[in-house]
């Protein structure tokens, strides 16, 4: 990261305006930083809490995508020039990925004449946070952004706004303790623990693993049946590996695969092959 960037994130201020810069950096880049391909079929919305979320195709791209988790947030932290992502969520969306819209953030509209008017010395004290910055036009600029972002912290802190109990950000009047946006990445963590859970035993039922993880049984059958679409697919199209071969059939039949039967391994992988 060179030193005019820096200088940029330092006047974003918040770690939000900071996330923007970043995720306008790694649109920018995604293409080289992940495939043409990949990239036609995943699209980069937005970092939160160091969490970059991914809007997919598909199922099969998602687990696709999944196993490249380390590659991404290593090329992404490359591209950004710091530790801006330690982990990637994918949620599956329409095929049109880049005009899909459901995981922005929603606003809290002001009116210009509900800001609040800032004193003396909050204005100067912007002002010199904004030295670093040599040219003129850009400094000036800066002050302009940074002046809407108190006018408007103030109304909210004034309106007694109530805040998220886990990231701080003022709620709307829907929102109980927790911001949307907070509960849906609560949702992530949970599926990305279920995921988890049926990498190491693919025969777990929901049952099962209540007795080692609540989680709601909607959340599991979404996350088995992603991973049962992009292994059966790969089976179907013969492009799976003998391990993954066994883990989707222990999948399907949901046993531990020395519980399988020959027959009963080579008709799965017959019924899969078909569809």
């Amino acid at each position: 990261m060179n030193e005019i960037e820096k200088t940029i994130l330092k006047m974003l201020g918040t770690k939000e305006n900071q996330n923007k810069y970043h995720i306008y950096k790694i649109k920018q880049e995604w293409k080289n930083l992940i495939g043409n391909s990949p990239a036609d079929n995943c699209y980069p919305v937005k970092i939160e809490r160091r969490v970059l979320f991914l809007n997919v195709n598909n199922s099969v791209w998602a687990n696709q995508l999944m196993m490249l988790k380390n590659t991404i947030i290593k090329r992404v932290n490359e591209c950004v020039g710091c530790e801006a992502i330690k982990d990637v969520r994918f949620t599956i969306v329409s095929k049109n990925i880049k005009k899909s819209n459901f995981t922005e953030q929603k606003e809290i509209k002001i009116k210009q004449e509900e800001y609040e008017s800032l004193s003396s010395e909050e204005l100067a004290n912007i002002k010199n946070s904004l030295n670093d910055i040599e040219d003129e036009k850009l400094r000036e600029k800066f002050f302009q952004v940074k002046v809407k972002q108190e006018q408007r912290k103030k109304y909210l802190e004034k309106k007694k706004n109530k805040k998220c109990k886990i990231c701080g950000t003022f709620l709307f009047e829907d929102e109980d303790e927790t911001c949307l946006n907070c509960l849906r990445e609560e949702k992530e963590e949970i599926k990305g623990e279920i995921f988890n859970f049926l990498k190491k035993e693919p025969w777990i039922n929901f049952k099962a693993l209540q007795k080692k993880f609540k989680c709601d049984k909607m959340l599991y059958d979404v996350v088995k049946e992603n991973m049962k679409a992009y292994y059966f697919e790969k089976i179907k199209y013969k492009e799976c590996s003998k391990e993954e071969q066994d883990y989707a059939v222990s999948l399907k039949l949901e046993k531990p695969l020395e519980e399988v039967t020959a027959t009963e391994y080579e008709n799965v992988l017959k019924h899969l092959r078909k569809k």
